[in-house]
């Protein structure tokens, strides 16, 4: 009877590698996009958003007063001022920059990187976790299940010595 293969550790470390690789371009990507969304939450007029909701919302509230999507959009746009504006587009800037910033550095192989992400990273989950514990999302629980899988990952990589020693 034959015995089963054992994995060969480098065949195992190559797979963590490419998964660490992985997860950092996603986030990578990810902040980039947070920055295009940011710009635009700064450059745009808060009026013209809240033309836009109503103009998207008012003809599918007007056939189905009951729509779920069409009634959030129309009571988030009761609450979002100048303010909540620029506080959502500085958040998404910062968190964008911060993002394409440690995977950019993650990827050169920066030791330094790694504890500073995992920071960050935590930092963020557990302000996602005070936020849930408010109010129950599915949407920031998923993204905060990520973010802690994302913690992991880099913490796996850091702990068996990263892509480089530089």
């Amino acid at each position: 009877m034959d015995t089963p293969a054992v994995p060969d550790a480098r065949a195992k470390m190559s797979a963590q590698h490419t998964l660490f690789d992985v997860v950092v371009v996603l986030k990578g990507l990810n902040g980039a996009i947070e920055l295009v969304g940011g710009s635009a939450l700064a450059l745009i007029p808060t009026g013209a958003i809240l033309s836009w909701v109503d103009y998207l919302t008012r003809t599918e509230l007007s056939n189905d007063p009951g729509d779920v999507v069409a009634n959030a959009l129309a009571h988030w746009a009761t609450n979002f001022g100048h303010g909540t504006q620029m506080f959502a587009a500085f958040y998404l800037l910062f968190h964008g920059v911060a993002k394409v910033t440690l995977a950019s550095l993650l990827l050169m192989g920066r030791k330094i990187a790694y504890p500073i992400a995992i920071v960050f990273f935590a930092l963020f989950v557990a302000y996602a976790l005070h936020r849930l514990s408010l109010h129950w999302s599915w949407v920031l629980g998923a993204f905060t299940a990520l973010d802690i899988f994302t913690i992991a990952v880099i913490a796996r990589e850091w702990q068996t010595g990263g892509q480089t020693a530089t």
